[in-house]
């Protein structure tokens, strides 16, 4: 495995003048190589958050005692290229004023998104902790959960209460005894660029005037063509 600089440069996410700067993060040996242009998770004060790789140095630029680890990336490779990454801070000290909200003009689409991430998702993940629980033989349905559980150790809540015909009462019965555990996770959707489609756009009249003429011109000899107010 190729091995990168020992520490980056990351913008949070948060679109806050006062923590709007690079914090330097050390790239753990497991997790390289990390690039500029991905994003990665980091620990920021006692949260948890996603930032952007900015840069990658040689030198330590903070005392090592606060120096932390990035906790892992969120993507296999960078999607923000070098030259986006220079656009973004000149447009942050020239326009937007924020690098964080200046890096999001450089996401690739379908990674857009206002707070709400299109690339991921809240859900209830169950997993299971007790193997072979001793349970009530009236408790039908939560049997179905832990058999259920026993083939798939951990699983969505959505797709489990309807794989075991249950209701998220058992659910919560079973975690209540220590069985399973019930955890909110962010979870990714990989998003294809085939599922990214483009809008249909439909001409004006005075649009499709317009390109009839330059159509007909085109088909004959190829000049010049003056186009004004028919955006």
């Amino acid at each position: 495995m190729a091995k990168t600089a020992p520490y980056a440069g990351v913008i949070v996410d948060l679109r806050l003048a006062a923590v709007d700067r690079i914090y330097q993060y050390r790239i753990p040996e497991n997790l390289q190589p990390i690039e500029a242009g991905q994003r990665v998770l980091v620990p920021f004060g006692r949260r948890k958050l996603e930032g952007y790789v900015v840069e990658l140095t040689s030198e330590l630029m903070i005392e090592e005692a606060k120096l932390r680890d990035i906790i892992r990336p969120l993507d296999p490779k960078p999607i923000i290229l070098p030259s986006l990454l220079e656009l973004a801070q000149w447009l942050s000290l020239h326009y937007v004023g924020l690098l964080s909200e200046a890096l999001q003009f450089m996401l690739p689409p379908g990674y857009r998104y206002g707070r709400e991430r299109v690339g991921a998702k809240r859900q209830q993940v169950v997993t299971l902790k007790i193997q072979d629980p001793k349970l009530s033989p009236r408790a039908t349905a939560q049997k179905r959960v832990v058999e259920i559980l026993k083939e798939k150790p951990e699983i969505l809540a959505a797709d489990l209460v309807e794989q075991a015909a249950a209701g998220h009462g058992t659910l919560r019965a079973l975690e209540k005894k220590g069985i399973v555990s019930i955890e909110n996770r962010r979870l990714e959707r990989k998003i294809s660029w085939d599922t990214i489609a483009d809008p249909t756009l439909e001409l004006t009249w005075e649009q499709k005037r317009a390109l009839d003429s330059i159509e007909a011109e085109m088909a004959g000899k190829k000049r010049p063509v003056l186009l004004h107010g028919v955006t």
